[in-house]
């Protein structure tokens, strides 16, 4: 199922599109959580947290700029560091020290979310950045950019 056939079957209260979102949360978003020292309960509480914010955000007229298992990765994250911080500020329950770095599987989420936002912007400003992310110091890119 697309991503489109997907919110068309949000948006008409078909099940088949809410399967659909849980299918692609429990494939990714239950691995970032148990990861980055969550436990299996964690990871389904914060799977079922990342549907009902999607399923209410698109009811609402969300228009997706990416793919929807980008937008629940994101979705789920920023939950997952917040309940790390709140753990950590209360001191509830036990997260190992350093266990908030970055995973191989994150940065390639990090890295596929920035894609689709580069892809957003006018060419030169995605030369620009671009340019940056490569390691470009700024003469090196004004250089390149003919500023």
């Amino acid at each position: 199922m697309t991503d489109l056939q997907i919110i068309e079957n949000i948006l008409t209260n078909n099940n088949q599109g809410i399967n659909a979102v849980y299918t692609i949360a429990n494939k990714h978003l239950i691995k970032m959580v148990l990861k980055n020292s969550g436990s299996p309960q964690d990871a389904a509480d914060i799977v079922q947290d990342t549907v009902i914010i999607f399923y209410s955000q698109i009811k609402e007229g969300l228009i997706l700029s990416c793919k929807i298992s980008t937008y629940l990765y994101a979705i789920a994250w920023n939950l997952w560091r917040k309940e790390i911080y709140k753990r950590k500020k209360y001191n509830t329950g036990t997260l190992p020290e350093g266990s908030y770095e970055q995973t191989e599987i994150e940065k390639e989420e990090a890295k596929s979310i920035l894609d689709d936002a580069i892809e957003l912007l006018a060419p030169s400003a995605q030369r620009l950045i671009r340019a940056h992310l490569s390691g470009m110091n700024i003469h090196e890119i004004a250089k390149e950019c003919t500023y």
